[in-house]
């Protein structure tokens, strides 16, 4: 059915608002998207869905997961079917977007669209995937009886760091102005401690400009966001939004500096996180200690290329001496 946000429509609305800093960091990176295999589905076989029938949907995270500040073992997807709140139980949440609209279905007659969700990893290392599948659009069947317009998106939480991304795949989607109301591109956005009782919340920023490396910044959602609130166009196929905690690992000592290699689970490309202004050394080795890579990096993200690697566990040893720290990813 036809809405405008769910959690936005009904707030009350305030005479002031100040938002905090944003409390990840955003990289923006190209890998190949993956359809997720033997995963659950959420949505019903029937009837034909299109919002959650129950008002929402819950997915098992299978960890314990921090999002800003507040923990949770479950997500539930609420209305209308692409809003992801976390702990949904409780009296206060923290709810994330990864693609604003209001979805269904993308057929009449036979199911053809999914919401799937799968947990992969080894405890300390997991990550909970959430995948929204060929999903159509009721605002385009309103205006055309059709589904033309189909998107593919992913929403990953990681277990070690709390980390989450935003991974976009294929899409159809040539003319947002059907799909996305007045604004005609996706609103994404984070809100932090919205109460249940009083429908009002904390703080809330949006993603905005440019797709391809676009920035982070406060939204009023009290207020119907503008133009300005909005990415500038669809993210393309293989688009990733990493939002980083800077935590190395919530099994390691909070220390050292928030050394980062992302994602933990790779077959392409890996990116190392350096925080410090100076160079440091960086050695990756393998489950033998074969030395595979050692090389010097300077301040922010580098690229790795592992597709020649083989599959497997390696390890990434920043710095030497007192303030070395090492990362493990693998290798699909």
């Amino acid at each position: 059915m036809k809405k405008i946000l769910l959690i936005v429509s009904i707030l009350i609305f305030s005479q002031s608002y100040q938002a905090q800093v944003f409390p990840y960091t955003l990289n923006t990176y190209q890998e190949q998207y993956h359809p997720l295999s033997e995963a659950v589905a959420i949505t019903p076989d029937s009837p034909l869905w299109d919002d959650p029938s129950t008002g929402y949907w819950l997915v098992p995270i299978g960890f314990e997961f921090n999002i800003m500040g507040r923990t949770a073992t479950d997500i539930a997807i609420i209305d209308p079917g692409c809003q992801v709140a976390f702990a949904l139980g409780s009296d206060t949440t923290n709810v994330l977007c990864p693609y604003y609209a209001d979805i269904m279905n993308a057929d009449t007659d036979s199911l053809v669209s999914f919401i799937v969700y799968t947990t992969e990893g080894e405890p300390g290392n997991r990550i909970c995937k959430i995948e929204w599948q060929n999903i159509g659009f009721y605002n385009e069947f309103d205006a055309t009886g059709e589904f033309n317009l189909i998107r593919n998106f992913q929403v990953w939480i990681y277990e070690d760091t709390y980390d989450i991304e935003f991974r976009y795949g294929p899409h159809t989607v040539d003319d947002g102005t059907l799909i996305h109301d007045q604004w005609g591109s996706p609103l994404l956005f984070f809100i932090r401690d919205f109460e249940i009782a009083t429908q009002t919340f904390v703080d809330s920023w949006s993603l905005r400009g440019e797709p391809s490396n676009p920035t982070v910044d406060v939204v009023n959602l009290f207020e119907l966001p503008g133009l300005e609130d909005i990415l500038l166009g669809e993210p393309a196929d293989s688009t990733v939004y990493h939002f980083g905690t800077g935590i190395v690992s919530v099994n390691e000592t909070q220390e050292l500096p928030s050394f980062n290699v992302f994602p933990t689970i790779a077959r392409e490309y890996v990116y190392t996180y350096q925080p410090l202004h100076e160079i440091v050394r960086l050695q990756v080795m393998d489950e033998s200690g074969r030395l595979l890579l050692d090389q010097n990096l300077g301040y922010g993200n580098s690229a790795i290329d592992i597709s020649s690697w083989s599959q497997g566990v390696y390890f990434f040893t920043f710095g030497e001496g007192p303030r070395m720290n090492t990362k493990r990813i693998i290798k699909e």
